[in-house]
């Protein structure tokens, strides 16, 4: 009779948290995926309990969510039941997690990433070398895009499920988007996976952080080499203080052709054009009777003249007001963005603090004396680029204040990698 120890089952719904925080498939989003979830998460805590256990303080962190988003209810004048039951499925899954998988969670989430991130070369290879036999069995068994990732009109968008198409028609491009709606949010995890790294190792760059750097190079994000090259800053910097005013040059040297690439150059120059002339994007906007989403930077500098009039609980959408103004419709992409403008300072600061909290708790986890504030950085950055209101992000956010009352103390992290599963990725 097949067994599955309890470890792997951990390791397993780890995988099943990381399907949930993609926004590629559709039937995993949204209040379906949140159902879904939720049933995934109780019968997970049901196979590793044998009951369904919350602890006080658990009820209390959803008595202070149910009172949060009651009071914006009020003041946005309408129902928040959608973010209500998002945030809420979502902290029941981190809390389950957190409570279940404990000391194992940190590796396994950097396991789970990285195992993904292998799958995807394989897949990335496939449409380089046959795209037609891929975008065949994508169309055949996969789940197209909505509408707001990628419109059908201009991009060939599906969801494989473990892998995620999202290029041009004509594919004069293509970059490895892994598991994720975009490959930009695909190098942001895997940048995430390699602060991990870097902390569980004290710093040091091993085999699989040079695995992991193979796999952001098939991204071309410039998100991510921008969070890899601060990665790479602080590890270098903690390691050698002495020579470290020779580790800049020499990595500027190295990325030299990366940033002078016209791929590099032309995004960088559209978004702060974007930011300069927003205006054009709202008559874009207008004239095309269409909802437009721009660039990170445009989208930040919109948020911070919305919250010049909501400062403190923000408007309750994801919509520039400036759209009124214009008269077309304008969605702000980046997550912080997003965040200032549909919540104000009340809920960014939340988010913030709990990513310092994590990037605290992981250094004192692994015990690293150096990079306190390497994956508060790294979590920060992202958070400016890509939406962070996925269950993965609600794990880190609220892993310092759960672990820590379900262990008094944070113990000595578990040093024989064989027990876990997938060790050898």
């Amino acid at each position: 009779m097949l067994t599955i120890s309890k470890n792997n089952i951990d390791y397993i719904f780890i995988c099943i948290i990381l399907l949930f925080s993609t926004s590629a498939n559709i039937y995993l989003s949204g209040i379906p995926g949140c159902i879904l979830l939720f049933a995934c998460t109780l019968s997970f805590q049901f196979i590793q309990e044998r009951k369904i256990l919350i602890s006080s303080k658990f009820a209390l962190f959803i008595g202070l969510l149910s009172v949060y988003f009651g009071l914006l209810s009020f003041l946005h004048h309408q129902l928040e039941y959608y973010k209500f039951i998002c945030y809420f499925t979502y902290s029941y899954a981190a809390y389950a997690t957190i409570r279940i998988v404990s000391d194992k969670l940190l590796f396994y989430l950097e396991t789970a990433i990285t195992m993904f991130a292998y799958i995807s070369v394989f897949f990335f290879l496939w449409q380089l070398v046959n795209p037609a036999s891929l975008f065949y069995i994508a169309k055949l068994i996969g789940t197209q895009y909505p509408d707001a990732l990628a419109s059908s009109e201009y991009r060939f968008a599906y969801n494989i499920l473990v892998y995620s198409i999202n290029s041009p028609l004509d594919g004069s491009f293509t970059r490895n988007c892994g598991l994720f709606f975009e490959p930009g949010l695909h190098a942001c995890i895997l940048c995430l996976a390699l602060a991990l790294n870097i902390m569980r190792n004290n710093l040091k760059f091993e085999r699989r952080f040079f695995l992991l750097t193979c796999v952001l190079l098939t991204t071309f994000s410039t998100t991510g080499f921008i969070i890899y090259l601060f990665i790479l800053m602080v590890a270098g910097y903690n390691r050698s203080k002495k020579y470290s005013f020779l580790f800049l040059p020499l990595l500027t040297l190295i990325l030299l052709p990366f940033l002078y690439s016209d791929f590099f150059i032309l995004k960088i120059t559209n978004d702060f054009e974007q930011m300069i002339n927003y205006e054009q994007v709202f008559q874009l906007a207008k004239e095309s009777d269409s909802l437009q989403t721009p660039g990170r930077l445009i989208s930040l500098r919109l948020a911070f003249i919305d919250f010049q009039h909501h400062p403190f609980w923000g408007g309750g959408t994801k919509v520039s007001s400036l759209s009124d103004l214009y008269g077309g419709e304008v969605m702000l992409v980046s997550g912080f963005a997003m965040l200032l403008v549909y919540y104000g300072i009340s809920m960014a600061i939340i988010w913030i603090y709990g990513f310092y909290r994590f990037s605290i708790f992981v250094r004192s986890f692994y015990q690293v004396k150096g990079g306190k504030y390497l994956l508060f950085f790294v979590l920060l950055l992202i958070s400016l680029s890509y939406e962070i209101e996925f269950p993965l992000f609600f794990i880190i956010a609220t892993l310092p204040f759960f672990h820590s009352y379900e262990h008094k103390t944070i113990p000595h992290p578990i040093k024989n990698k064989n027990e876990y599963i997938a060790s050898y990725i």
